[in-house]
């Protein structure tokens, strides 16, 4: 029996990645598009597996964000939300696995708030430990801001209010 055996010594970082955005739309519907219509906003780019149909956030404490496949192959859940609080908040952890720059884990926390009657303020925070690179990191913000923003969230609840 051949057996190679390598062992390396990964460093350890935190960080956190912190974006806002303002969508021009109500907190409830900024609120139902995000956690209800996920799939028409969340981009194709950002999908892992080649059959995705799309993403769901299942809205409960235990719930999954996660890929939307059919049949059998790749699976992919983004993480377990931890806390969830209707028309406000939900956090999930996520795992980076090493083909994407980890081994770390995040917790992502996604905040909406209204900004007076037609505004909604979303803040997200993404606190990550573990093998980091500033690459890593900056793709980790600049994602953000592609996803939830015009490319995403923002521009798909905004060209509802219209």
């Amino acid at each position: 029996m051949n057996m190679s055996r390598e062992t390396e010594l990964l460093s350890c970082h935190a960080a956190n990645v912190s974006v806002e955005i303002q969508i021009q739309a109500n907190l409830a519907t900024t609120w139902l598009s995000m956690v209800e219509q996920t799939s028409e906003w969340w981009r194709g780019d950002f999908l892992i597996c080649e059959n995705s149909k799309g993403m769901k956030i299942d809205p409960r404490v235990g719930g999954l964000v996660a890929e939307i496949v059919e049949g059998e192959g790749c699976g992919f859940a983004w993480g377990q939300i931890i806390s969830f609080q209707p028309n406000s908040h939900f956090a999930y952890v996520a795992q980076i696995v090493p083909p994407w720059g980890g081994p770390a884990q995040s917790v992502v926390q996604i905040s909406l708030e209204p900004i007076g009657d037609e505004s909604t303020r979303l803040t997200l925070t993404d606190s990550i430990i573990g093998h980091l690179s500033d690459d890593l990191v900056a793709s980790l913000d600049e994602g953000c801001r592609q996803l939830f923003g015009e490319g995403g969230l923002k521009g798909f609840v905004e060209s509802k209010a219209v």
